[in-house]
């Protein structure tokens, strides 16, 4: 059996922004944590994003090389490395 899916220019469109979309919150998560360091919660509150999508955000960034985190209790603190660090000032200039 085969399934034939048809995409309209306007459905390619539209995931195309939702790919620019995510890409974009995933750099505001990367700048935010980068720039200053900070915790999940400080993540959810300046890209606007649900706290399990920061949590995915972070993860990728920690798997990346660019973060660490460190876990106390209910508070996870996520921290540039020097990786981190120099990706961003090539990316800021």
């Amino acid at each position: 059996m085969a399934f034939r899916f048809h995409f309209t220019g306007e459905d390619l469109a539209r995931t195309r922004v939702a790919g620019a979309m995510a890409a974009m919150v995933e750099l505001n998560v990367a700048v935010r944590v980068l720039r200053e360091g900070c915790t999940t919660g400080d993540v959810v509150a300046a890209v606007r994003i649900s706290a399990a999508s920061a949590g995915e955000h972070t993860t990728v960034l920690r798997a990346a090389g660019l973060v660490t985190t460190l876990r106390g209790r209910n508070t996870a603190i996520h921290t540039p490395t020097a990786a981190g660090l120099t990706l961003l000032a090539a990316a800021t200039g």
